[in-house]
C-alpha cells in the first residue's frame, strides 16, 4: 500500500523443502567414519556416514551456517551459527544437538585445540575470538577476545579471515585482514600478546611441524609471509612473493618431512614452501583450469587441487596427473587426517562429492545427493506461543516416527510413528509433553526418524 515503506512479511520454501541446501563447508572424522557438510541456504548441516555413503542425519543449526570443525577422538562436531551468534556442539555418536553456545557476533569459522579441550571460534561482526571450553553439554564461553577488524575474501564462496593452532596448543594465530597484521592469542592467559605486521589482507594462516614458524597468505598485496612463533617475542621473519592472490594454505606432516603451502586463486598455482626461510621448494600449475580455489597435500606429497568453472571446462578434483570432473561448482574441499578420503561439497547440484584412495590408487568418485529418503520442513508458526504445525514428507511409503526433545537430548513427546504412504504428512504438536503437560519456554528439537535415516528442526517455545 506505500511503497516508500516495504515491509519485510517472511519467507516460504518453493517447491519440495530444502534438505541439505547450499552446502560451503565440510569436516571429516579422524575416523573416517563420518562427513559433516554445514548448508548455509537450509539452515542445517548433513551428517554423512563414509562407509555406507549414505546421509544419516540432517540437523537444523540457524540461519546461515557457517564452518564446521570436528575434534580428533571424532567425538564432536562444532558448527559456527552465523546469525545466531553461537556455535553449536554436536555429539556425533548420536547425531543430535547437545548444546549451544553463545559466542560473539556472527560466528563464522572454527578450530579445535590439539587436545580437544577448547574450540577458538572468529566472530566477524564483532571482531573477536570466542574461547570455548568443550564438555559436550556442558561446554560453555570462558573468554571472548577482540583480535583487531577480521573479515572475508568473497573468492570461492567466500574465505573468512583464518584462525590456526599451534601443534602444542600453546597459541592461536588470527588473520586480522584490515589491519594487515597477524595477532597471536596466548591459549594460558587468552589474551593478545603480539601483533605482527605483514602484507595487505592478510587471509589464512598455517603452522609449521613444531610451531615454530607460520605462514600467511596477503591476499591483496599478492604475497606471504613467513613468521617466527615465540609468544610476546614473536617476530617476522619475511615477506615473499609466488603468484597473484594467493587464498589459502596447506599443511601436511608426515615423517621426516614437514609439507607447508600456498594455493594462488589468479595465477592457479600452487607452491611448498620452507616454513621457517620462506623459500619456494615445488610449484604446480593449473593454468589450463578455471581458478584454483584450494590445494592440499596428500601422504606422497603431490597436491591435491580444486579447480573452478571456466568456460566449457567443468571444474575438477585434481590428483598427481589426473583429475576428476565435479558435478558443479565447488565451495570447497577437505581431506581426512590420513589422506584415504577427499570431500568436495557443490552448492549447484547440493552434493558431496567423495574420492577414497588406498595407496597405490584412487577410487572412483562418489557424488552423494544431500537429502535423505524423508524431508521435515520448517515449523510453522515459529516461535509459537502454544501450537505448530509440522509437516513431513516421504519418497516412498515408509515406517515413520516424530518425536520432539529438548536440547539435552531428552524425550519431550511423541507425535508420530507407524506405516506412512510416501508424500506429504502433517501434525500438530500442541506444546504438551507426553504426560499432558505444558513444556516451559525454550527451544526443542523435532526429529523425524525414517529407517536409520533422521532429520531435526527446531522449534523456539515463547510463553
Amino acid at each position: 500500500a506505500n511503497p516508500s515503506a516495504p515491509q519485510y512479511l517472511g519467507s516460504v520454501v518453493a517447491g519440495l523443502a530444502p534438505e541439505g541446501d547450499a552446502p560451503r563447508r565440510l569436516a571429516i572424522a579422524p575416523d573416517n567414519s563420518k562427513a559433516v557438510v554445514t548448508n548455509v541456504l537450509s539452515d542445517n548441516a548433513t551428517i554423512v556416514d563414509l562407509q555406507t555413503q549414505q546421509v544419516t542425519s540432517i540437523l537444523a543449526i540457524g540461519d546461515r551456517v557457517q564452518n564446521v570443525a570436528i575434534t580428533s577422538d571424532s567425538r564432536w562436531a562444532v558448527i559456527c551459527g552465523f546469525n545466531s551468534n553461537s556455535v553449536f556442539i554436536i555429539d556425533l555418536e548420536t547425531d543430535h544437538i547437545v548444546a549451544e553456545v553463545p559466542t560473539g557476533t556472527r560466528a563464522g569459522t572454527v578450530v579445535i585445540a590439539p587436545d580437544d579441550s577448547h574450540a577458538y571460534v572468529g566472530n566477524i561482526s564483532s571482531n573477536t575470538v570466542s574461547v570455548v571450553e568443550l564438555a559436550g553439554a556442558a561446554s560453555s564461553e570462558v573468554a571472548e577476545v577482540y583480535c583487531g577488524i577480521i573479515g572475508v575474501v568473497w573468492a570461492a564462496y567466500g574465505v573468512s579471515s583464518g584462525l590456526a593452532c599451534s601443534p602444542t596448543g600453546e597459541y592461536v594465530l588470527v588473520a586480522a585482514s584490515f589491519d594487515d597484521r597477524v595477532k597471536v592469542l596466548d591459549t594460558a592467559s587468552n589474551t593478545i600478546v603480539a601483533s605482527l605486521v605483514v602484507g595487505d589482507f592478510p587471509i589464512q594462516v598455517a603452522f609449521g611441524r613444531d610451531g615454530d614458524y607460520a605462514v600467511v597468505t596477503n591476499y591483496f598485496s599478492n604475497d606471504y609471509t613467513i613468521m617466527h612463533i615465540d609468544g610476546a617475542a614473536s617476530s617476522v621473519v619475511g615477506t615473499y612473493a609466488a603468484g597473484t592472490r594467493p587464498l589459502r594454505t596447506a599443511y601436511h606432516h608426515r615423517p621426516g618431512a614437514d609439507w607447508l603451502g600456498l594455493a594462488h586463486y589468479e595465477s592457479k598455482n600452487f607452491v611448498r614452501i620452507d616454513p621457517a626461510s620462506g623459500a619456494v621448494l615445488d610449484s604446480w600449475s593449473y593454468a589450463a583450469y578455471g581458478s584454483l580455489l584450494q590445494a592440499e597435500f596428500a601422504w606422497g606429497g603431490q597436491p591435491i587441487a580444486l579447480t573452478s568453472v571456466t568456460g566449457d571446462q567443468p571444474a575438477m578434483l585434481h590428483y598427481a596427473d589426473g583429475h576428476h570432473e565435479l558435478p558443479g561448482q565447488p565451495a570447497a574441499f577437505a581431506v581426512s587426517p590420513d589422506r584415504l578420503i577427499w570431500g568436495a561439497v557443490i552448492p549447484g547440484p547440493d552434493y558431496l562429492s567423495l574420492v577414497y584412495m588406498v595407496p597405490v590408487d584412487v577410487i572412483e568418485l562418489v557424488n552423494i545427493p544431500l537429502h535423505g529418503p524423508g524431508s521435515l520442513a520448517v515449523p510453522s508458526p515459529n516461535p509459537t506461543g502454544g501450537e505448530t504445525r509440522l509437516s513431513f514428507a516421504l519418497r516412498q511409503d515408509a515406517g515413520a516416527s516424530l518425536v520432539v526433545y529438548d536440547l539435552r537430548g531428552r524425550k519431550v513427546a511423541e507425535l508420530a510413528r507407524g506405516q506412512f504412504l510416501a508424500g506429504d504428512h502433517q501434525v500438530i504438536w500442541n506444546g504438551r509433553d507426553t504426560g499432558g503437560r505444558l513444556v516451559p519456554a525454550g527451544v526443542y528439537c523435532v526429529e523425524l526418524r525414517v529407517g536409520q535415516f533422521r532429520q531435526t528442526q527446531r522449534v523456539v517455545m515463547a510463553r
